[in-house]
């Protein structure tokens, strides 16, 4: 369990970290923090769908596991196995990308509910 756990705490944490540098990468080409935080989460993105369509994100996830699973490209891999999935039980295409838009709003949904509940537990 200890090594499951370091597995996905070390590709998890190289996930965050190939995002920061993205941002900070961004941040030296434009000057308002914001819209560099922005620029650099697209960045990311783009690569997250680069490293899925060539198959190599499947392989960082075995690896990592949930490490790999909480990242924006881990939303993004959920949403592309759901829609995946859904295409292979025949379903149409508006009928996949709901299937897996809906898996990725589950994960934020859980997220801000438990945060929300957080924030008023501790306050």
């Amino acid at each position: 369990m200890l090594k499951k756990s370091g597995k996905a705490f070390l590709v998890g944490g190289c996930i965050g970290l190939a995002g920061e540098a993205l941002i900070q990468l961004a941040g030296l080409f434009i000057k308002d923090p914001t819209m560099a935080m922005m620029a650099g989460i697209l960045l990311f993105g783009i690569v997250a769908v680069g490293l899925i369509a060539s198959g190599l994100y499947f392989k960082i996830a075995k690896l990592g596991e949930e490490g790999a699973a909480i990242p924006v490209c881990g939303l993004m891999l959920g949403a592309a196995t759901g829609a995946a999935a859904a295409r292979a039980a025949g379903k149409s295409k508006g009928q996949a990308f709901l299937a897996g838009f809906w898996g990725v709003i589950k994960v934020l949904g859980t997220g801000y509910v438990l945060a929300l509940a957080l924030g008023l537990l501790l306050r």
